[in-house]
């Protein structure tokens, strides 16, 4: 482990599920944890960013903004805690959908340092059909035919043949 100069921002972890089946909740919250100097107070400012995106900004001590894609789905009122430099770290998302899946990062910057974490998370849809067929030729040829209808993300598929792992 590296040592860490005194007057700057550490960012300690980020906290986004891995998972979520769509349409079943009501929100998520993702959460930003870092650790400020004082002396750094006056300089911050904390993204979030969907793909590289941002969608969440917030500068201490204005209220948060929604930004791009996801604007009207994030909860500008929500606190995560009373210190006026932590409170808006959290990102709160409305009924998580397909759409919200990527790759969030939050950004923590200072007048001294700037940090970053990243972590996806995953809104999907299980199949609503799964149809499975074979048929076989007069060449005694086999094909075999799925059909998976209405999920998220995009299923792939392993076929084995025999024992053990051949394929």
């Amino acid at each position: 482990m590296f040592a860490q100069d005194a007057r700057s921002v550490i960012l300690h972890k980020i906290q986004v599920p891995s998972m979520v089946l769509n349409g079943t909740l009501p929100y998520v919250i993702l959460d930003c944890q870092y650790g400020l100097n004082q002396t750094e107070k006056d300089g911050l400012v904390l993204k979030w960013a969907l793909n590289g995106r941002t969608i969440y900004q917030w500068i201490p001590p204005t209220q948060p903004q929604g930004l791009g894609a996801l604007r009207g789905k994030i909860n500008l009122d929500y606190d995560v805690s009373p210190n006026p430099f932590q409170r808006h770290r959290a990102l709160y998302l409305y009924s998580p959908t397909t759409e919200m899946t990527g790759d969030y990062t939050c950004k923590v910057s200072t007048l001294q340092n700037e940090v970053t974490l990243s972590k996806k998370m995953v809104v999907y849809e299980p199949p609503k059909l799964v149809k499975f067929t074979h048929q076989r030729n007069i060449l005694q040829q086999v094909n075999l035919t799925c059909m998976v209808d209405h999920a998220y993300p995009e299923p792939s598929l392993r076929i084995f043949h025999g024992f053990r792992n051949q394929r």
